[in-house]
């Protein structure tokens, strides 16, 4: 295995988000941001405010990124790839931690660690839909997308399909 970055700060609360074979890494201590690419590359983005260690997907020509991770945050931003530059977009109704997010026909699905809604983001209006779950998860949550359905898993190892969005 080849070290492609050796960072002698603490590393942790990293998120990552694939996009056209780039890994796009957000956080570490103190945040900084990075595209890895299949040539063993590093390019450092811009500095912008994006905040710390949340969870990361990319759609429509950006990288958004909600919520936080060591401690919840209710801030969200965007990094467009194509011009290196960040943008902020409207803040969450709640601090997050722990997100996971996934993309699909509906824009951007999230939910956080202990909260008891699922977000949805329009991108091309820059609001959230809240969306009850109407099951009790536990904590730790993780989104995933199969066959044009959504499922939820929680730390208890449960799994439910999210019939809202799907």
């Amino acid at each position: 295995m080849e070290i492609l970055q050796n960072n002698a700060s603490r590393t942790y609360c990293i998120s990552m988000c694939l996009h056209d074979k780039s890994i796009f890494c957000y956080g570490n201590y103190p945040a900084t941001a990075f595209i890895l690419n299949p040539d063993s590359t590093i390019k450092k983005l811009s500095d912008g405010d994006p905040p710390s260690s949340m969870g990361a997907v990319y759609h429509d020509g950006f990288i958004c990124l909600f919520g936080g991770w060591t401690a919840a945050g209710n801030t969200a931003a965007k990094y467009k790839l194509s011009t290196d530059t960040w943008h902020k977009i409207c803040s969450l109704n709640e601090a997050l931690r722990n997100v996971s997010c996934i993309v699909g026909n509906y824009g951007i699905a999230f939910v956080g660690y202990e909260n008891s809604k699922l977000y949805l983001y329009n991108h091309a209006q820059d609001i959230y839909n809240e969306i009850y779950l109407n099951f009790a998860a536990k904590t730790f949550k993780v989104l995933l997308q199969a066959e044009n359905r959504v499922f939820l898993i929680d730390s208890a190892k449960n799994i439910y399909k999210v019939s809202q969005i799907s």
